[in-house]
């Protein structure tokens, strides 16, 4: 008995449960249209070339009709990450 390791099943288990929760709170973002399109990251179908498209094109419309745009540009991934060790 002493060379046996015992299994756990609790990646398993919180590899299911953190893919409901993030299905029910998708579809809960989306059927109540909380998110915005200017939204890219974690969404379905957006790809990098559409993101540099979509902020090449508000850039050159913006210099077109001589107007000041602005942008803010933050990665939550690293803060996403720690907040899933806390649970």
């Amino acid at each position: 008995m002493t060379n046996y390791i015992p299994i756990s099943l609790l990646i398993s288990f919180s590899k299911i449960l953190e893919t409901a929760v993030f299905n029910r709170l998708q579809q809960y973002l989306q059927a109540n249209k909380i998110l915005v399109t200017e939204q890219f990251g974690f969404r379905k179908g957006n790809t990098i070339e559409r993101v540099i498209f979509t902020l090449t094109d508000n850039i050159l419309t913006s210099l077109k009709h001589w107007e000041q745009r602005g942008g803010l540009f933050y990665d939550l991934t690293k803060t996403l990450a720690s907040a899933m060790k806390l649970f």
